[in-house]
Order: structure tokens, then C-alpha cells, then sequence
């Protein structure tokens, strides 16, 4: 028998955003009518969207936040972008619910 070791290391970054009035209105009003938050444009159906956005706005918002042009923190203040929500795949069956702590 051979015994295998291994590292995890996790870090968690907690930041707290404030979303101003008028930001928040911003969302409400475009999600409501099924708009991309950062171009305004209507949001075909069965198009990728990720965080609110296009794909193609959620990259160019990627692109900026690494070239340190703007902070994701900046654009989900402005409602521009959404939160990340939980990702991953929903579980499918009665077991992968158990193990996911999901209900």
C-alpha cells in the first residue's frame, strides 16, 4: 500500500460591497426587462449569461478588473455586475443533494 500526501490550501476573501439606491434600482429595472447589465441590450433567450452580463461584456469586465482598470467591487457598486452566486452544477438526485447540504 502507498500513501499519498497532498496540500489544500483554501483562502477566502470576504468583502463587503454597499449597492447605492440608484444602482439597485438599475438592476431591478434592467433584469426585469431582461437586459444585460453592462450594455443595456436585451438578452436573447437560451443565451449565456453570466453575472447579469452578455459573455462577451462579463469578459471585457474580466479583462479590465485584471489590467486593474476598474475593481469588480466598483462595477457591482454601479450595478453593472451582479454578485457571484454559488457555482457549480445543481445536484441531480436525492444523493448528490445529501452530500451538497442543498435541499
Amino acid at each position: 500500500m502507498s500513501e499519498i500526501a497532498f496540500r489544500v490550501v483554501k483562502e477566502w476573501d470576504v468583502v463587503k460591497v454597499r449597492i447605492t439606491e440608484e444602482a439597485k434600482k438599475r438592476v431591478d429595472l434592467l433584469l426585469s426587462q431582461k437586459r444585460c447589465l453592462g450594455c443595456g441590450e436585451k438578452l436573447t433567450e437560451g443565451e449565456q449569461v453570466k453575472r447579469g452580463m452578455h459573455a462577451t461584456c462579463y469578459q471585457a469586465a474580466r479583462r479590465a478588473i485584471r489590467a486593474n482598470r476598474i475593481s469588480e467591487s466598483t462595477l457591482i457598486r454601479e450595478g453593472k455586475m451582479l454578485q457571484p452566486g454559488v457555482g457549480g452544477r445543481k445536484p441531480s438526485n436525492d444523493f448528490t443533494r445529501e452530500l451538497s447540504g442543498r435541499s
